[in-house]
């Protein structure tokens, strides 16, 4: 598709498309009327997987250390997403205590860096459930059922009122753009 005219396939994950991509889109609109976009919801895995296959034109990512896109892909940085310590009222309020209760974790990367997270302050985490979606780990943290280790754009896409949430300044991970090189 060219910058004026016709169709954009762009994949993102669930965070960035309740948060991020509704501004990006109607900015998209107002400025190319003539372009469509087309999203699909995918975690960075199946996004990328997407791109390489040429399923998509687009997809906005994430990782939680410096590492290249992958081989015929190109990343821009967009942003960091600071990572937040989610309780409920009475929980832990120092990821240094995480030992003390159990964990409900997101996408297999998200559960990656929650073990390396934990690993680096001295515990390994218990994990007790596993969703993809935010605003069920917010409902099982609010319940008491364990912790959780959620990004700011989930957040601000969603936060239950049950919960307590602390930023963990050293804890981010890079939001990027990804295109077929």
């Amino acid at each position: 598709a060219s910058a004026e005219a016709g169709r954009v396939r762009l994949a993102a994950f669930p965070s960035a498309v309740a948060s991020l991509v509704p501004g990006v889109l109607d900015v998209v609109g107002q400025r190319y009327p003539g372009l469509e976009v087309e999203l699909v919801d995918a975690e960075p895995p199946e996004a990328l997987d997407a791109l390489r296959r040429g399923r998509v034109d687009a997809a906005l990512s994430f990782s939680y250390i410096d590492d290249d896109a992958g081989e015929g892909l190109q990343a821009e940085h967009l942003l960091d997403d600071v990572l937040y310590l989610v309780t409920h009222p009475g929980g832990i309020t120092r990821i240094a205590d995480g030992a003390q209760c159990r964990w409900v974790t997101g996408c297999a990367r998200c559960h990656e860096e929650l073990i390396a997270v934990g690993r680096a302050n001295g515990f390994t985490p218990e994990t007790a459930y596993a969703s993809d979606d935010y605003v069920a780990v917010q409902a099982l943290v609010a319940a008491g059922v364990g912790a959780a280790l959620l990004p700011g754009m989930a957040l601000s896409a969603y936060r239950h009122e049950g919960v307590q949430v602390r930023p963990l300044a050293r804890e981010q991970r890079r939001v990027e753009a990804v295109t077929r090189a």
